[in-house]
Order: structure tokens, then C-alpha cells, then sequence
């Protein structure tokens, strides 16, 4: 499977509330193409909706931590 339906489809699982289903595709993209940030982020979201904070923060410090001074505050304004 290629990382970008791998994410395409953990964010239609996460938009049918289907959260386990959804952090396991977008850890499968994660796997398959470690550098996509964007994928950090969703994972984190992802997470945060499951109930799970723990995960989320991690996923959402490994993306800020890896954007630098490009993190979008928005974004990350948003997930607190």
C-alpha cells in the first residue's frame, strides 16, 4: 500500500469516527513515509478524538518538533 492512501484512508475512517481503524492507517503511513509531518499531525488528532491523550501528545510534539518554527500555530492551537 502506498503512504498516501494509507492517510487518505485513516482520514475517511476518522471522519466516520472510526478512530482505531484510522490511527492504524495513518501509522501504516507513518511506517511507509516517516517524513510526512502532516501525517504526525493526523495521528495526534486521530488520537485525541479516541480518547487517548497520551498518543496524541506524542504524535503532536514529534510534529512540532519536526516543523520547528514552521509549525502552523493554528493547527497546533487547535489540538489543545
Amino acid at each position: 500500500q502506498r503512504p498516501r492512501s494509507a492517510s487518505d484512508l485513516g482520514l475517511v475512517y476518522q471522519e466516520q469516527k472510526r478512530y482505531e481503524d484510522a490511527a492504524a492507517q495513518l501509522e501504516k503511513a507513518h511506517t511507509l513515509d516517516p517524513g510526512n509531518v502532516t501525517v504526525l499531525f493526523n495521528l495526534g488528532m486521530t488520537y485525541l478524538s479516541a480518547g487517548n491523550p497520551m498518543k496524541s501528545l506524542e504524535n503532536l510534539r514529534a510534529y512540532v518538533n519536526r516543523r520547528g518554527a514552521d509549525a502552523d500555530p493554528v493547527r497546533v492551537q487547535t489540538a489543545q
